[in-house]
């Protein structure tokens, strides 16, 4: 399955010559949840305009399917550092939160079985009667 994903940038040829970075950077942080990823959006912004101070900043929002999107912001001087730390945060996050509601799940799961009665249990209510 293919990973959708919406780069948006102020400026546009930020945008067209970082999009194949971005792009392999979110497959590769994305390749073990991409399965239950709808959406990856990608926002470059220059905080500070041309001055070339700590001012790059890449926010992340990965949206899993039944989830609240996992949002992760990153900000150096260099925007493709801020790109790869971001992306990379935002898989680790995504790989997390898909692991909890597992567990979750899991537990459930092992909460109601144990709950149900048995095949013993079962026959036992029924001898009863």
């Amino acid at each position: 399955m293919k990973i959708e994903i919406d780069m948006h940038s102020a400026a546009p040829g930020v945008a067209g010559e970082l999009r194949k970075f971005v792009e392999h950077h979110v497959r590769c942080s994305l390749a073990q949840v991409r399965l239950h990823v709808e959406r990856v959006l990608v926002r470059l912004t220059d905080l500070n305009g041309p001055q070339g101070s700590f001012d790059q900043l890449c926010a992340v929002q990965v949206r899993i399917a039944g989830q609240r999107p996992v949002m992760v912001r990153d900000v150096r001087p260099d925007m493709r550092t801020a790109i790869a730390r971001a992306v990379e945060r935002a898989g680790l996050n995504s790989l997390r939160r898909l692991r909890q509601r597992q567990l979750l799940a899991t537990a459930m799961v092992l909460s109601n079985a144990s709950r149900t009665p048995g095949p013993s249990r079962v026959i036992r209510l029924l001898q009863q009667d």
